[in-house]
């Protein structure tokens, strides 16, 4: 579930978001976004445990669904 909004605009591709995933009260994963996700702003990926999967159009709205590549640990 998205914690927050995943904004983006349409571009035909598939956006790769740095996110932290944890579990929720309620025990869903929840994908908070890590900050700036240009190309050049590799801190980010200091934290992170997972990539948000956001597929061409306007983005995914807070509360809904999004699917994420876990690489690391879950809290």
């Amino acid at each position: 579930m998205a914690a927050e909004p995943f904004k983006r605009r349409p571009d035909g591709k598939l956006h790769l978001n740095r996110v932290q995933v944890r579990w929720s009260a309620d025990g869903h994963l929840e994908a908070r976004s890590a900050g700036g996700q240009m190309s050049h702003q590799l801190s980010g990926m200091a934290g992170v445990n997972a990539l948000a999967l956001v597929p061409d159009g306007d983005g995914i709205a807070e509360g809904g669904r999004v699917d994420v590549l876990v690489f690391g640990e879950v809290a």
